[in-house]
């Protein structure tokens, strides 16, 4: 029997005794891709025999239901079963669904490749003990596997994308970031996404520059956030001066030995945004000077002007009324001025 084009099909049988449909011994049921069957009633379909002289076939690619059947949507005895691109509903109750008995002529094939499944699918074989078969949702793909089955999947490359790792509901992953993966199907449905992340060309294709320090130096030392960086990149650097020490300078060049502006966060951070090529970093300490509680007898030092004037000392830039020149260690009065 072949159910073809895009026929839509319903049979009702009586709910406590009969087939929607049923075949004899070698007997064949195809519905095509387009075509709908639904059954309901008591049993939906019965093909095959019990002691079969011929092999039944069925092949069921387009739409299914044989949800509302009181006893087995279909009882299938010793019959090559094709499910590739079907879509199936069917109850799931206890003694409901789709039953395959498979003995040696008997097959399953495209069971991993089906569009929907709903319902109890219970496959057996002589001398074997009844398996349930549960769905497994991997991104846009639908399969029905074994409850005990070994499963495997690998994660599609994807143009201008990199695999991130996969999220699953149903199963516990020994290792979601392998795209390899594997797992033994548990007695419930599966649902596996696989997640990307965009690779940026721009980012990624450039290159990253050396950040250089010197391998010792006096009297302090000096950190850098990365020893490498991209351009444009912000890069920190602390200084850490050993006691009784401060910074006297820290010099930034780029490969052309050209100064690199620095941005001053505190006395002892600084950051440079990465030029397009290496850098190298030269602090240098120096000694800290022991400050006079007051240089000038009329300047205090919260004066706003504190620290210009006592710059100007230090450089011997000031000098008194009588032209004699200050020494920074001296006390003085106002009465000093500049060259």
């Amino acid at each position: 029997m072949t159910i073809t084009g895009s026929a839509d099909v319903s049979l009702h049988t009586e709910q406590s005794s009969g087939f929607g449909i049923k075949t004899g011994d070698g007997g064949n049921l195809t519905l095509d891709s387009n075509a709908k069957l639904t059954v309901s009633g008591a049993t939906g379909i019965f093909v095959g025999a019990s002691n079969p002289k011929k092999v039944a076939t069925v092949e069921i690619a387009g739409t299914l239901d044989v949800s509302g059947c009181a006893n087995l949507g279909a009882n299938l005895l010793n019959v090559t079963l094709n499910m590739e691109g079907s879509s199936i509903t069917a109850a799931t109750k206890d003694k409901g669904g789709i039953y395959l008995y498979q003995n040696a002529a008997g097959t399953l094939t495209g069971e991993t490749n089906i569009k929907a499944f709903v319902g109890n699918f219970d496959v057996t074989s002589p001398n074997a003990s009844k398996v349930k078969y549960y769905t497994v949702q991997k991104d846009d793909t639908l399969g029905l596997y074994a409850e005990g089955s070994t499963v495997s999947f690998t994660a599609e490359q994807q143009t201008g994308k990199k695999f991130s790792g996969w999220t699953a509901t149903g199963v516990t992953l020994d290792n979601a970031t392998n795209a390899e993966i594997s797992f033994t199907m548990p007695g419930n449905d599966v649902t596996l996404t696989t997640n990307y992340r965009t690779s940026s060309s721009g980012s990624s294709s450039r290159p990253s520059y050396p950040i250089t320090t010197p391998d010792k130096t006096e009297n302090g030392s000096v950190n850098i956030s990365s020893t490498s960086a991209k351009r444009g990149s912000v890069v920190t650097i602390t200084v850490t001066p050993d006691a009784g020490y401060v910074l006297d300078e820290l010099t930034v060049t780029d490969k052309d030995g050209k100064d690199v502006a620095l941005t001053k966060k505190s006395d002892t951070e600084y950051t440079f945004v990465m030029p397009a090529g290496k850098v190298e970093i030269t602090p240098s300490f120096v000694k800290q000077a022991e400050e006079p509680s007051r240089v000038f007898v009329d300047v205090k030092t919260g004066d706003y002007f504190y620290d210009a004037v006592l710059w100007s000392v230090r450089s011997g830039l000031v000098i008194n009324s009588m032209g004699w020149t200050h020494s920074s260690s001296q006390t003085h009065s106002s009465s000093s001025h500049l060259l």
